[in-house]
């Protein structure tokens, strides 16, 4: 219970903090340009620098064994993600944007806060299988 209302808190300070990004776009604060920089900073230089620190631990087999856990999870996940495109195809056509969206997620920009928030900055170690 207590991680649920964790995750809950997570979840609702990402959704505050996107709230808070679109009434300062809405409001001319933050210009296209801007929030242009604001993405480029936390893909190229938050994300990378956040994944070479939860590397930065002793690796040990419990951790390796968690790790290739988390690498088959996202591996069977994206066969699922795959089939799934595949089924929706026969019945709807899909376009490239909309095939690709359903195959691979955005799960690492909302993956490590919530992960950070909830678990610690060493459990990011597991996350990166699935960037």
């Amino acid at each position: 219970m207590e991680i649920s209302i964790l995750l809950f808190r997570q979840i609702c300070s990402l959704v505050l903090m996107g709230l808070a990004g679109f009434w300062l776009r809405k409001m001319n604060f933050i210009h296209h340009e801007g929030s242009k920089g604001i993405s480029a900073v936390v893909v190229y230089i938050c994300i990378p620098c956040t994944l070479f620190m939860s590397f930065q631990t002793e690796l040990n087999t419990d951790k390796m064994a968690g790790f290739l856990y988390a690498l088959t999870a996202v591996f069977v996940l994206h066969v699922l993600f795959f089939a799934a495109t595949w089924l929706i195809q026969r019945f709807y056509p899909l376009d490239g944007i909309e095939r690709t969206s359903i195959i691979y997620s955005n799960c690492g920009n909302l993956i490590i806060p919530l992960v950070t928030g909830i678990f610690g900055a060493e459990y990011i170690f597991y996350t990166s299988a699935s960037i």
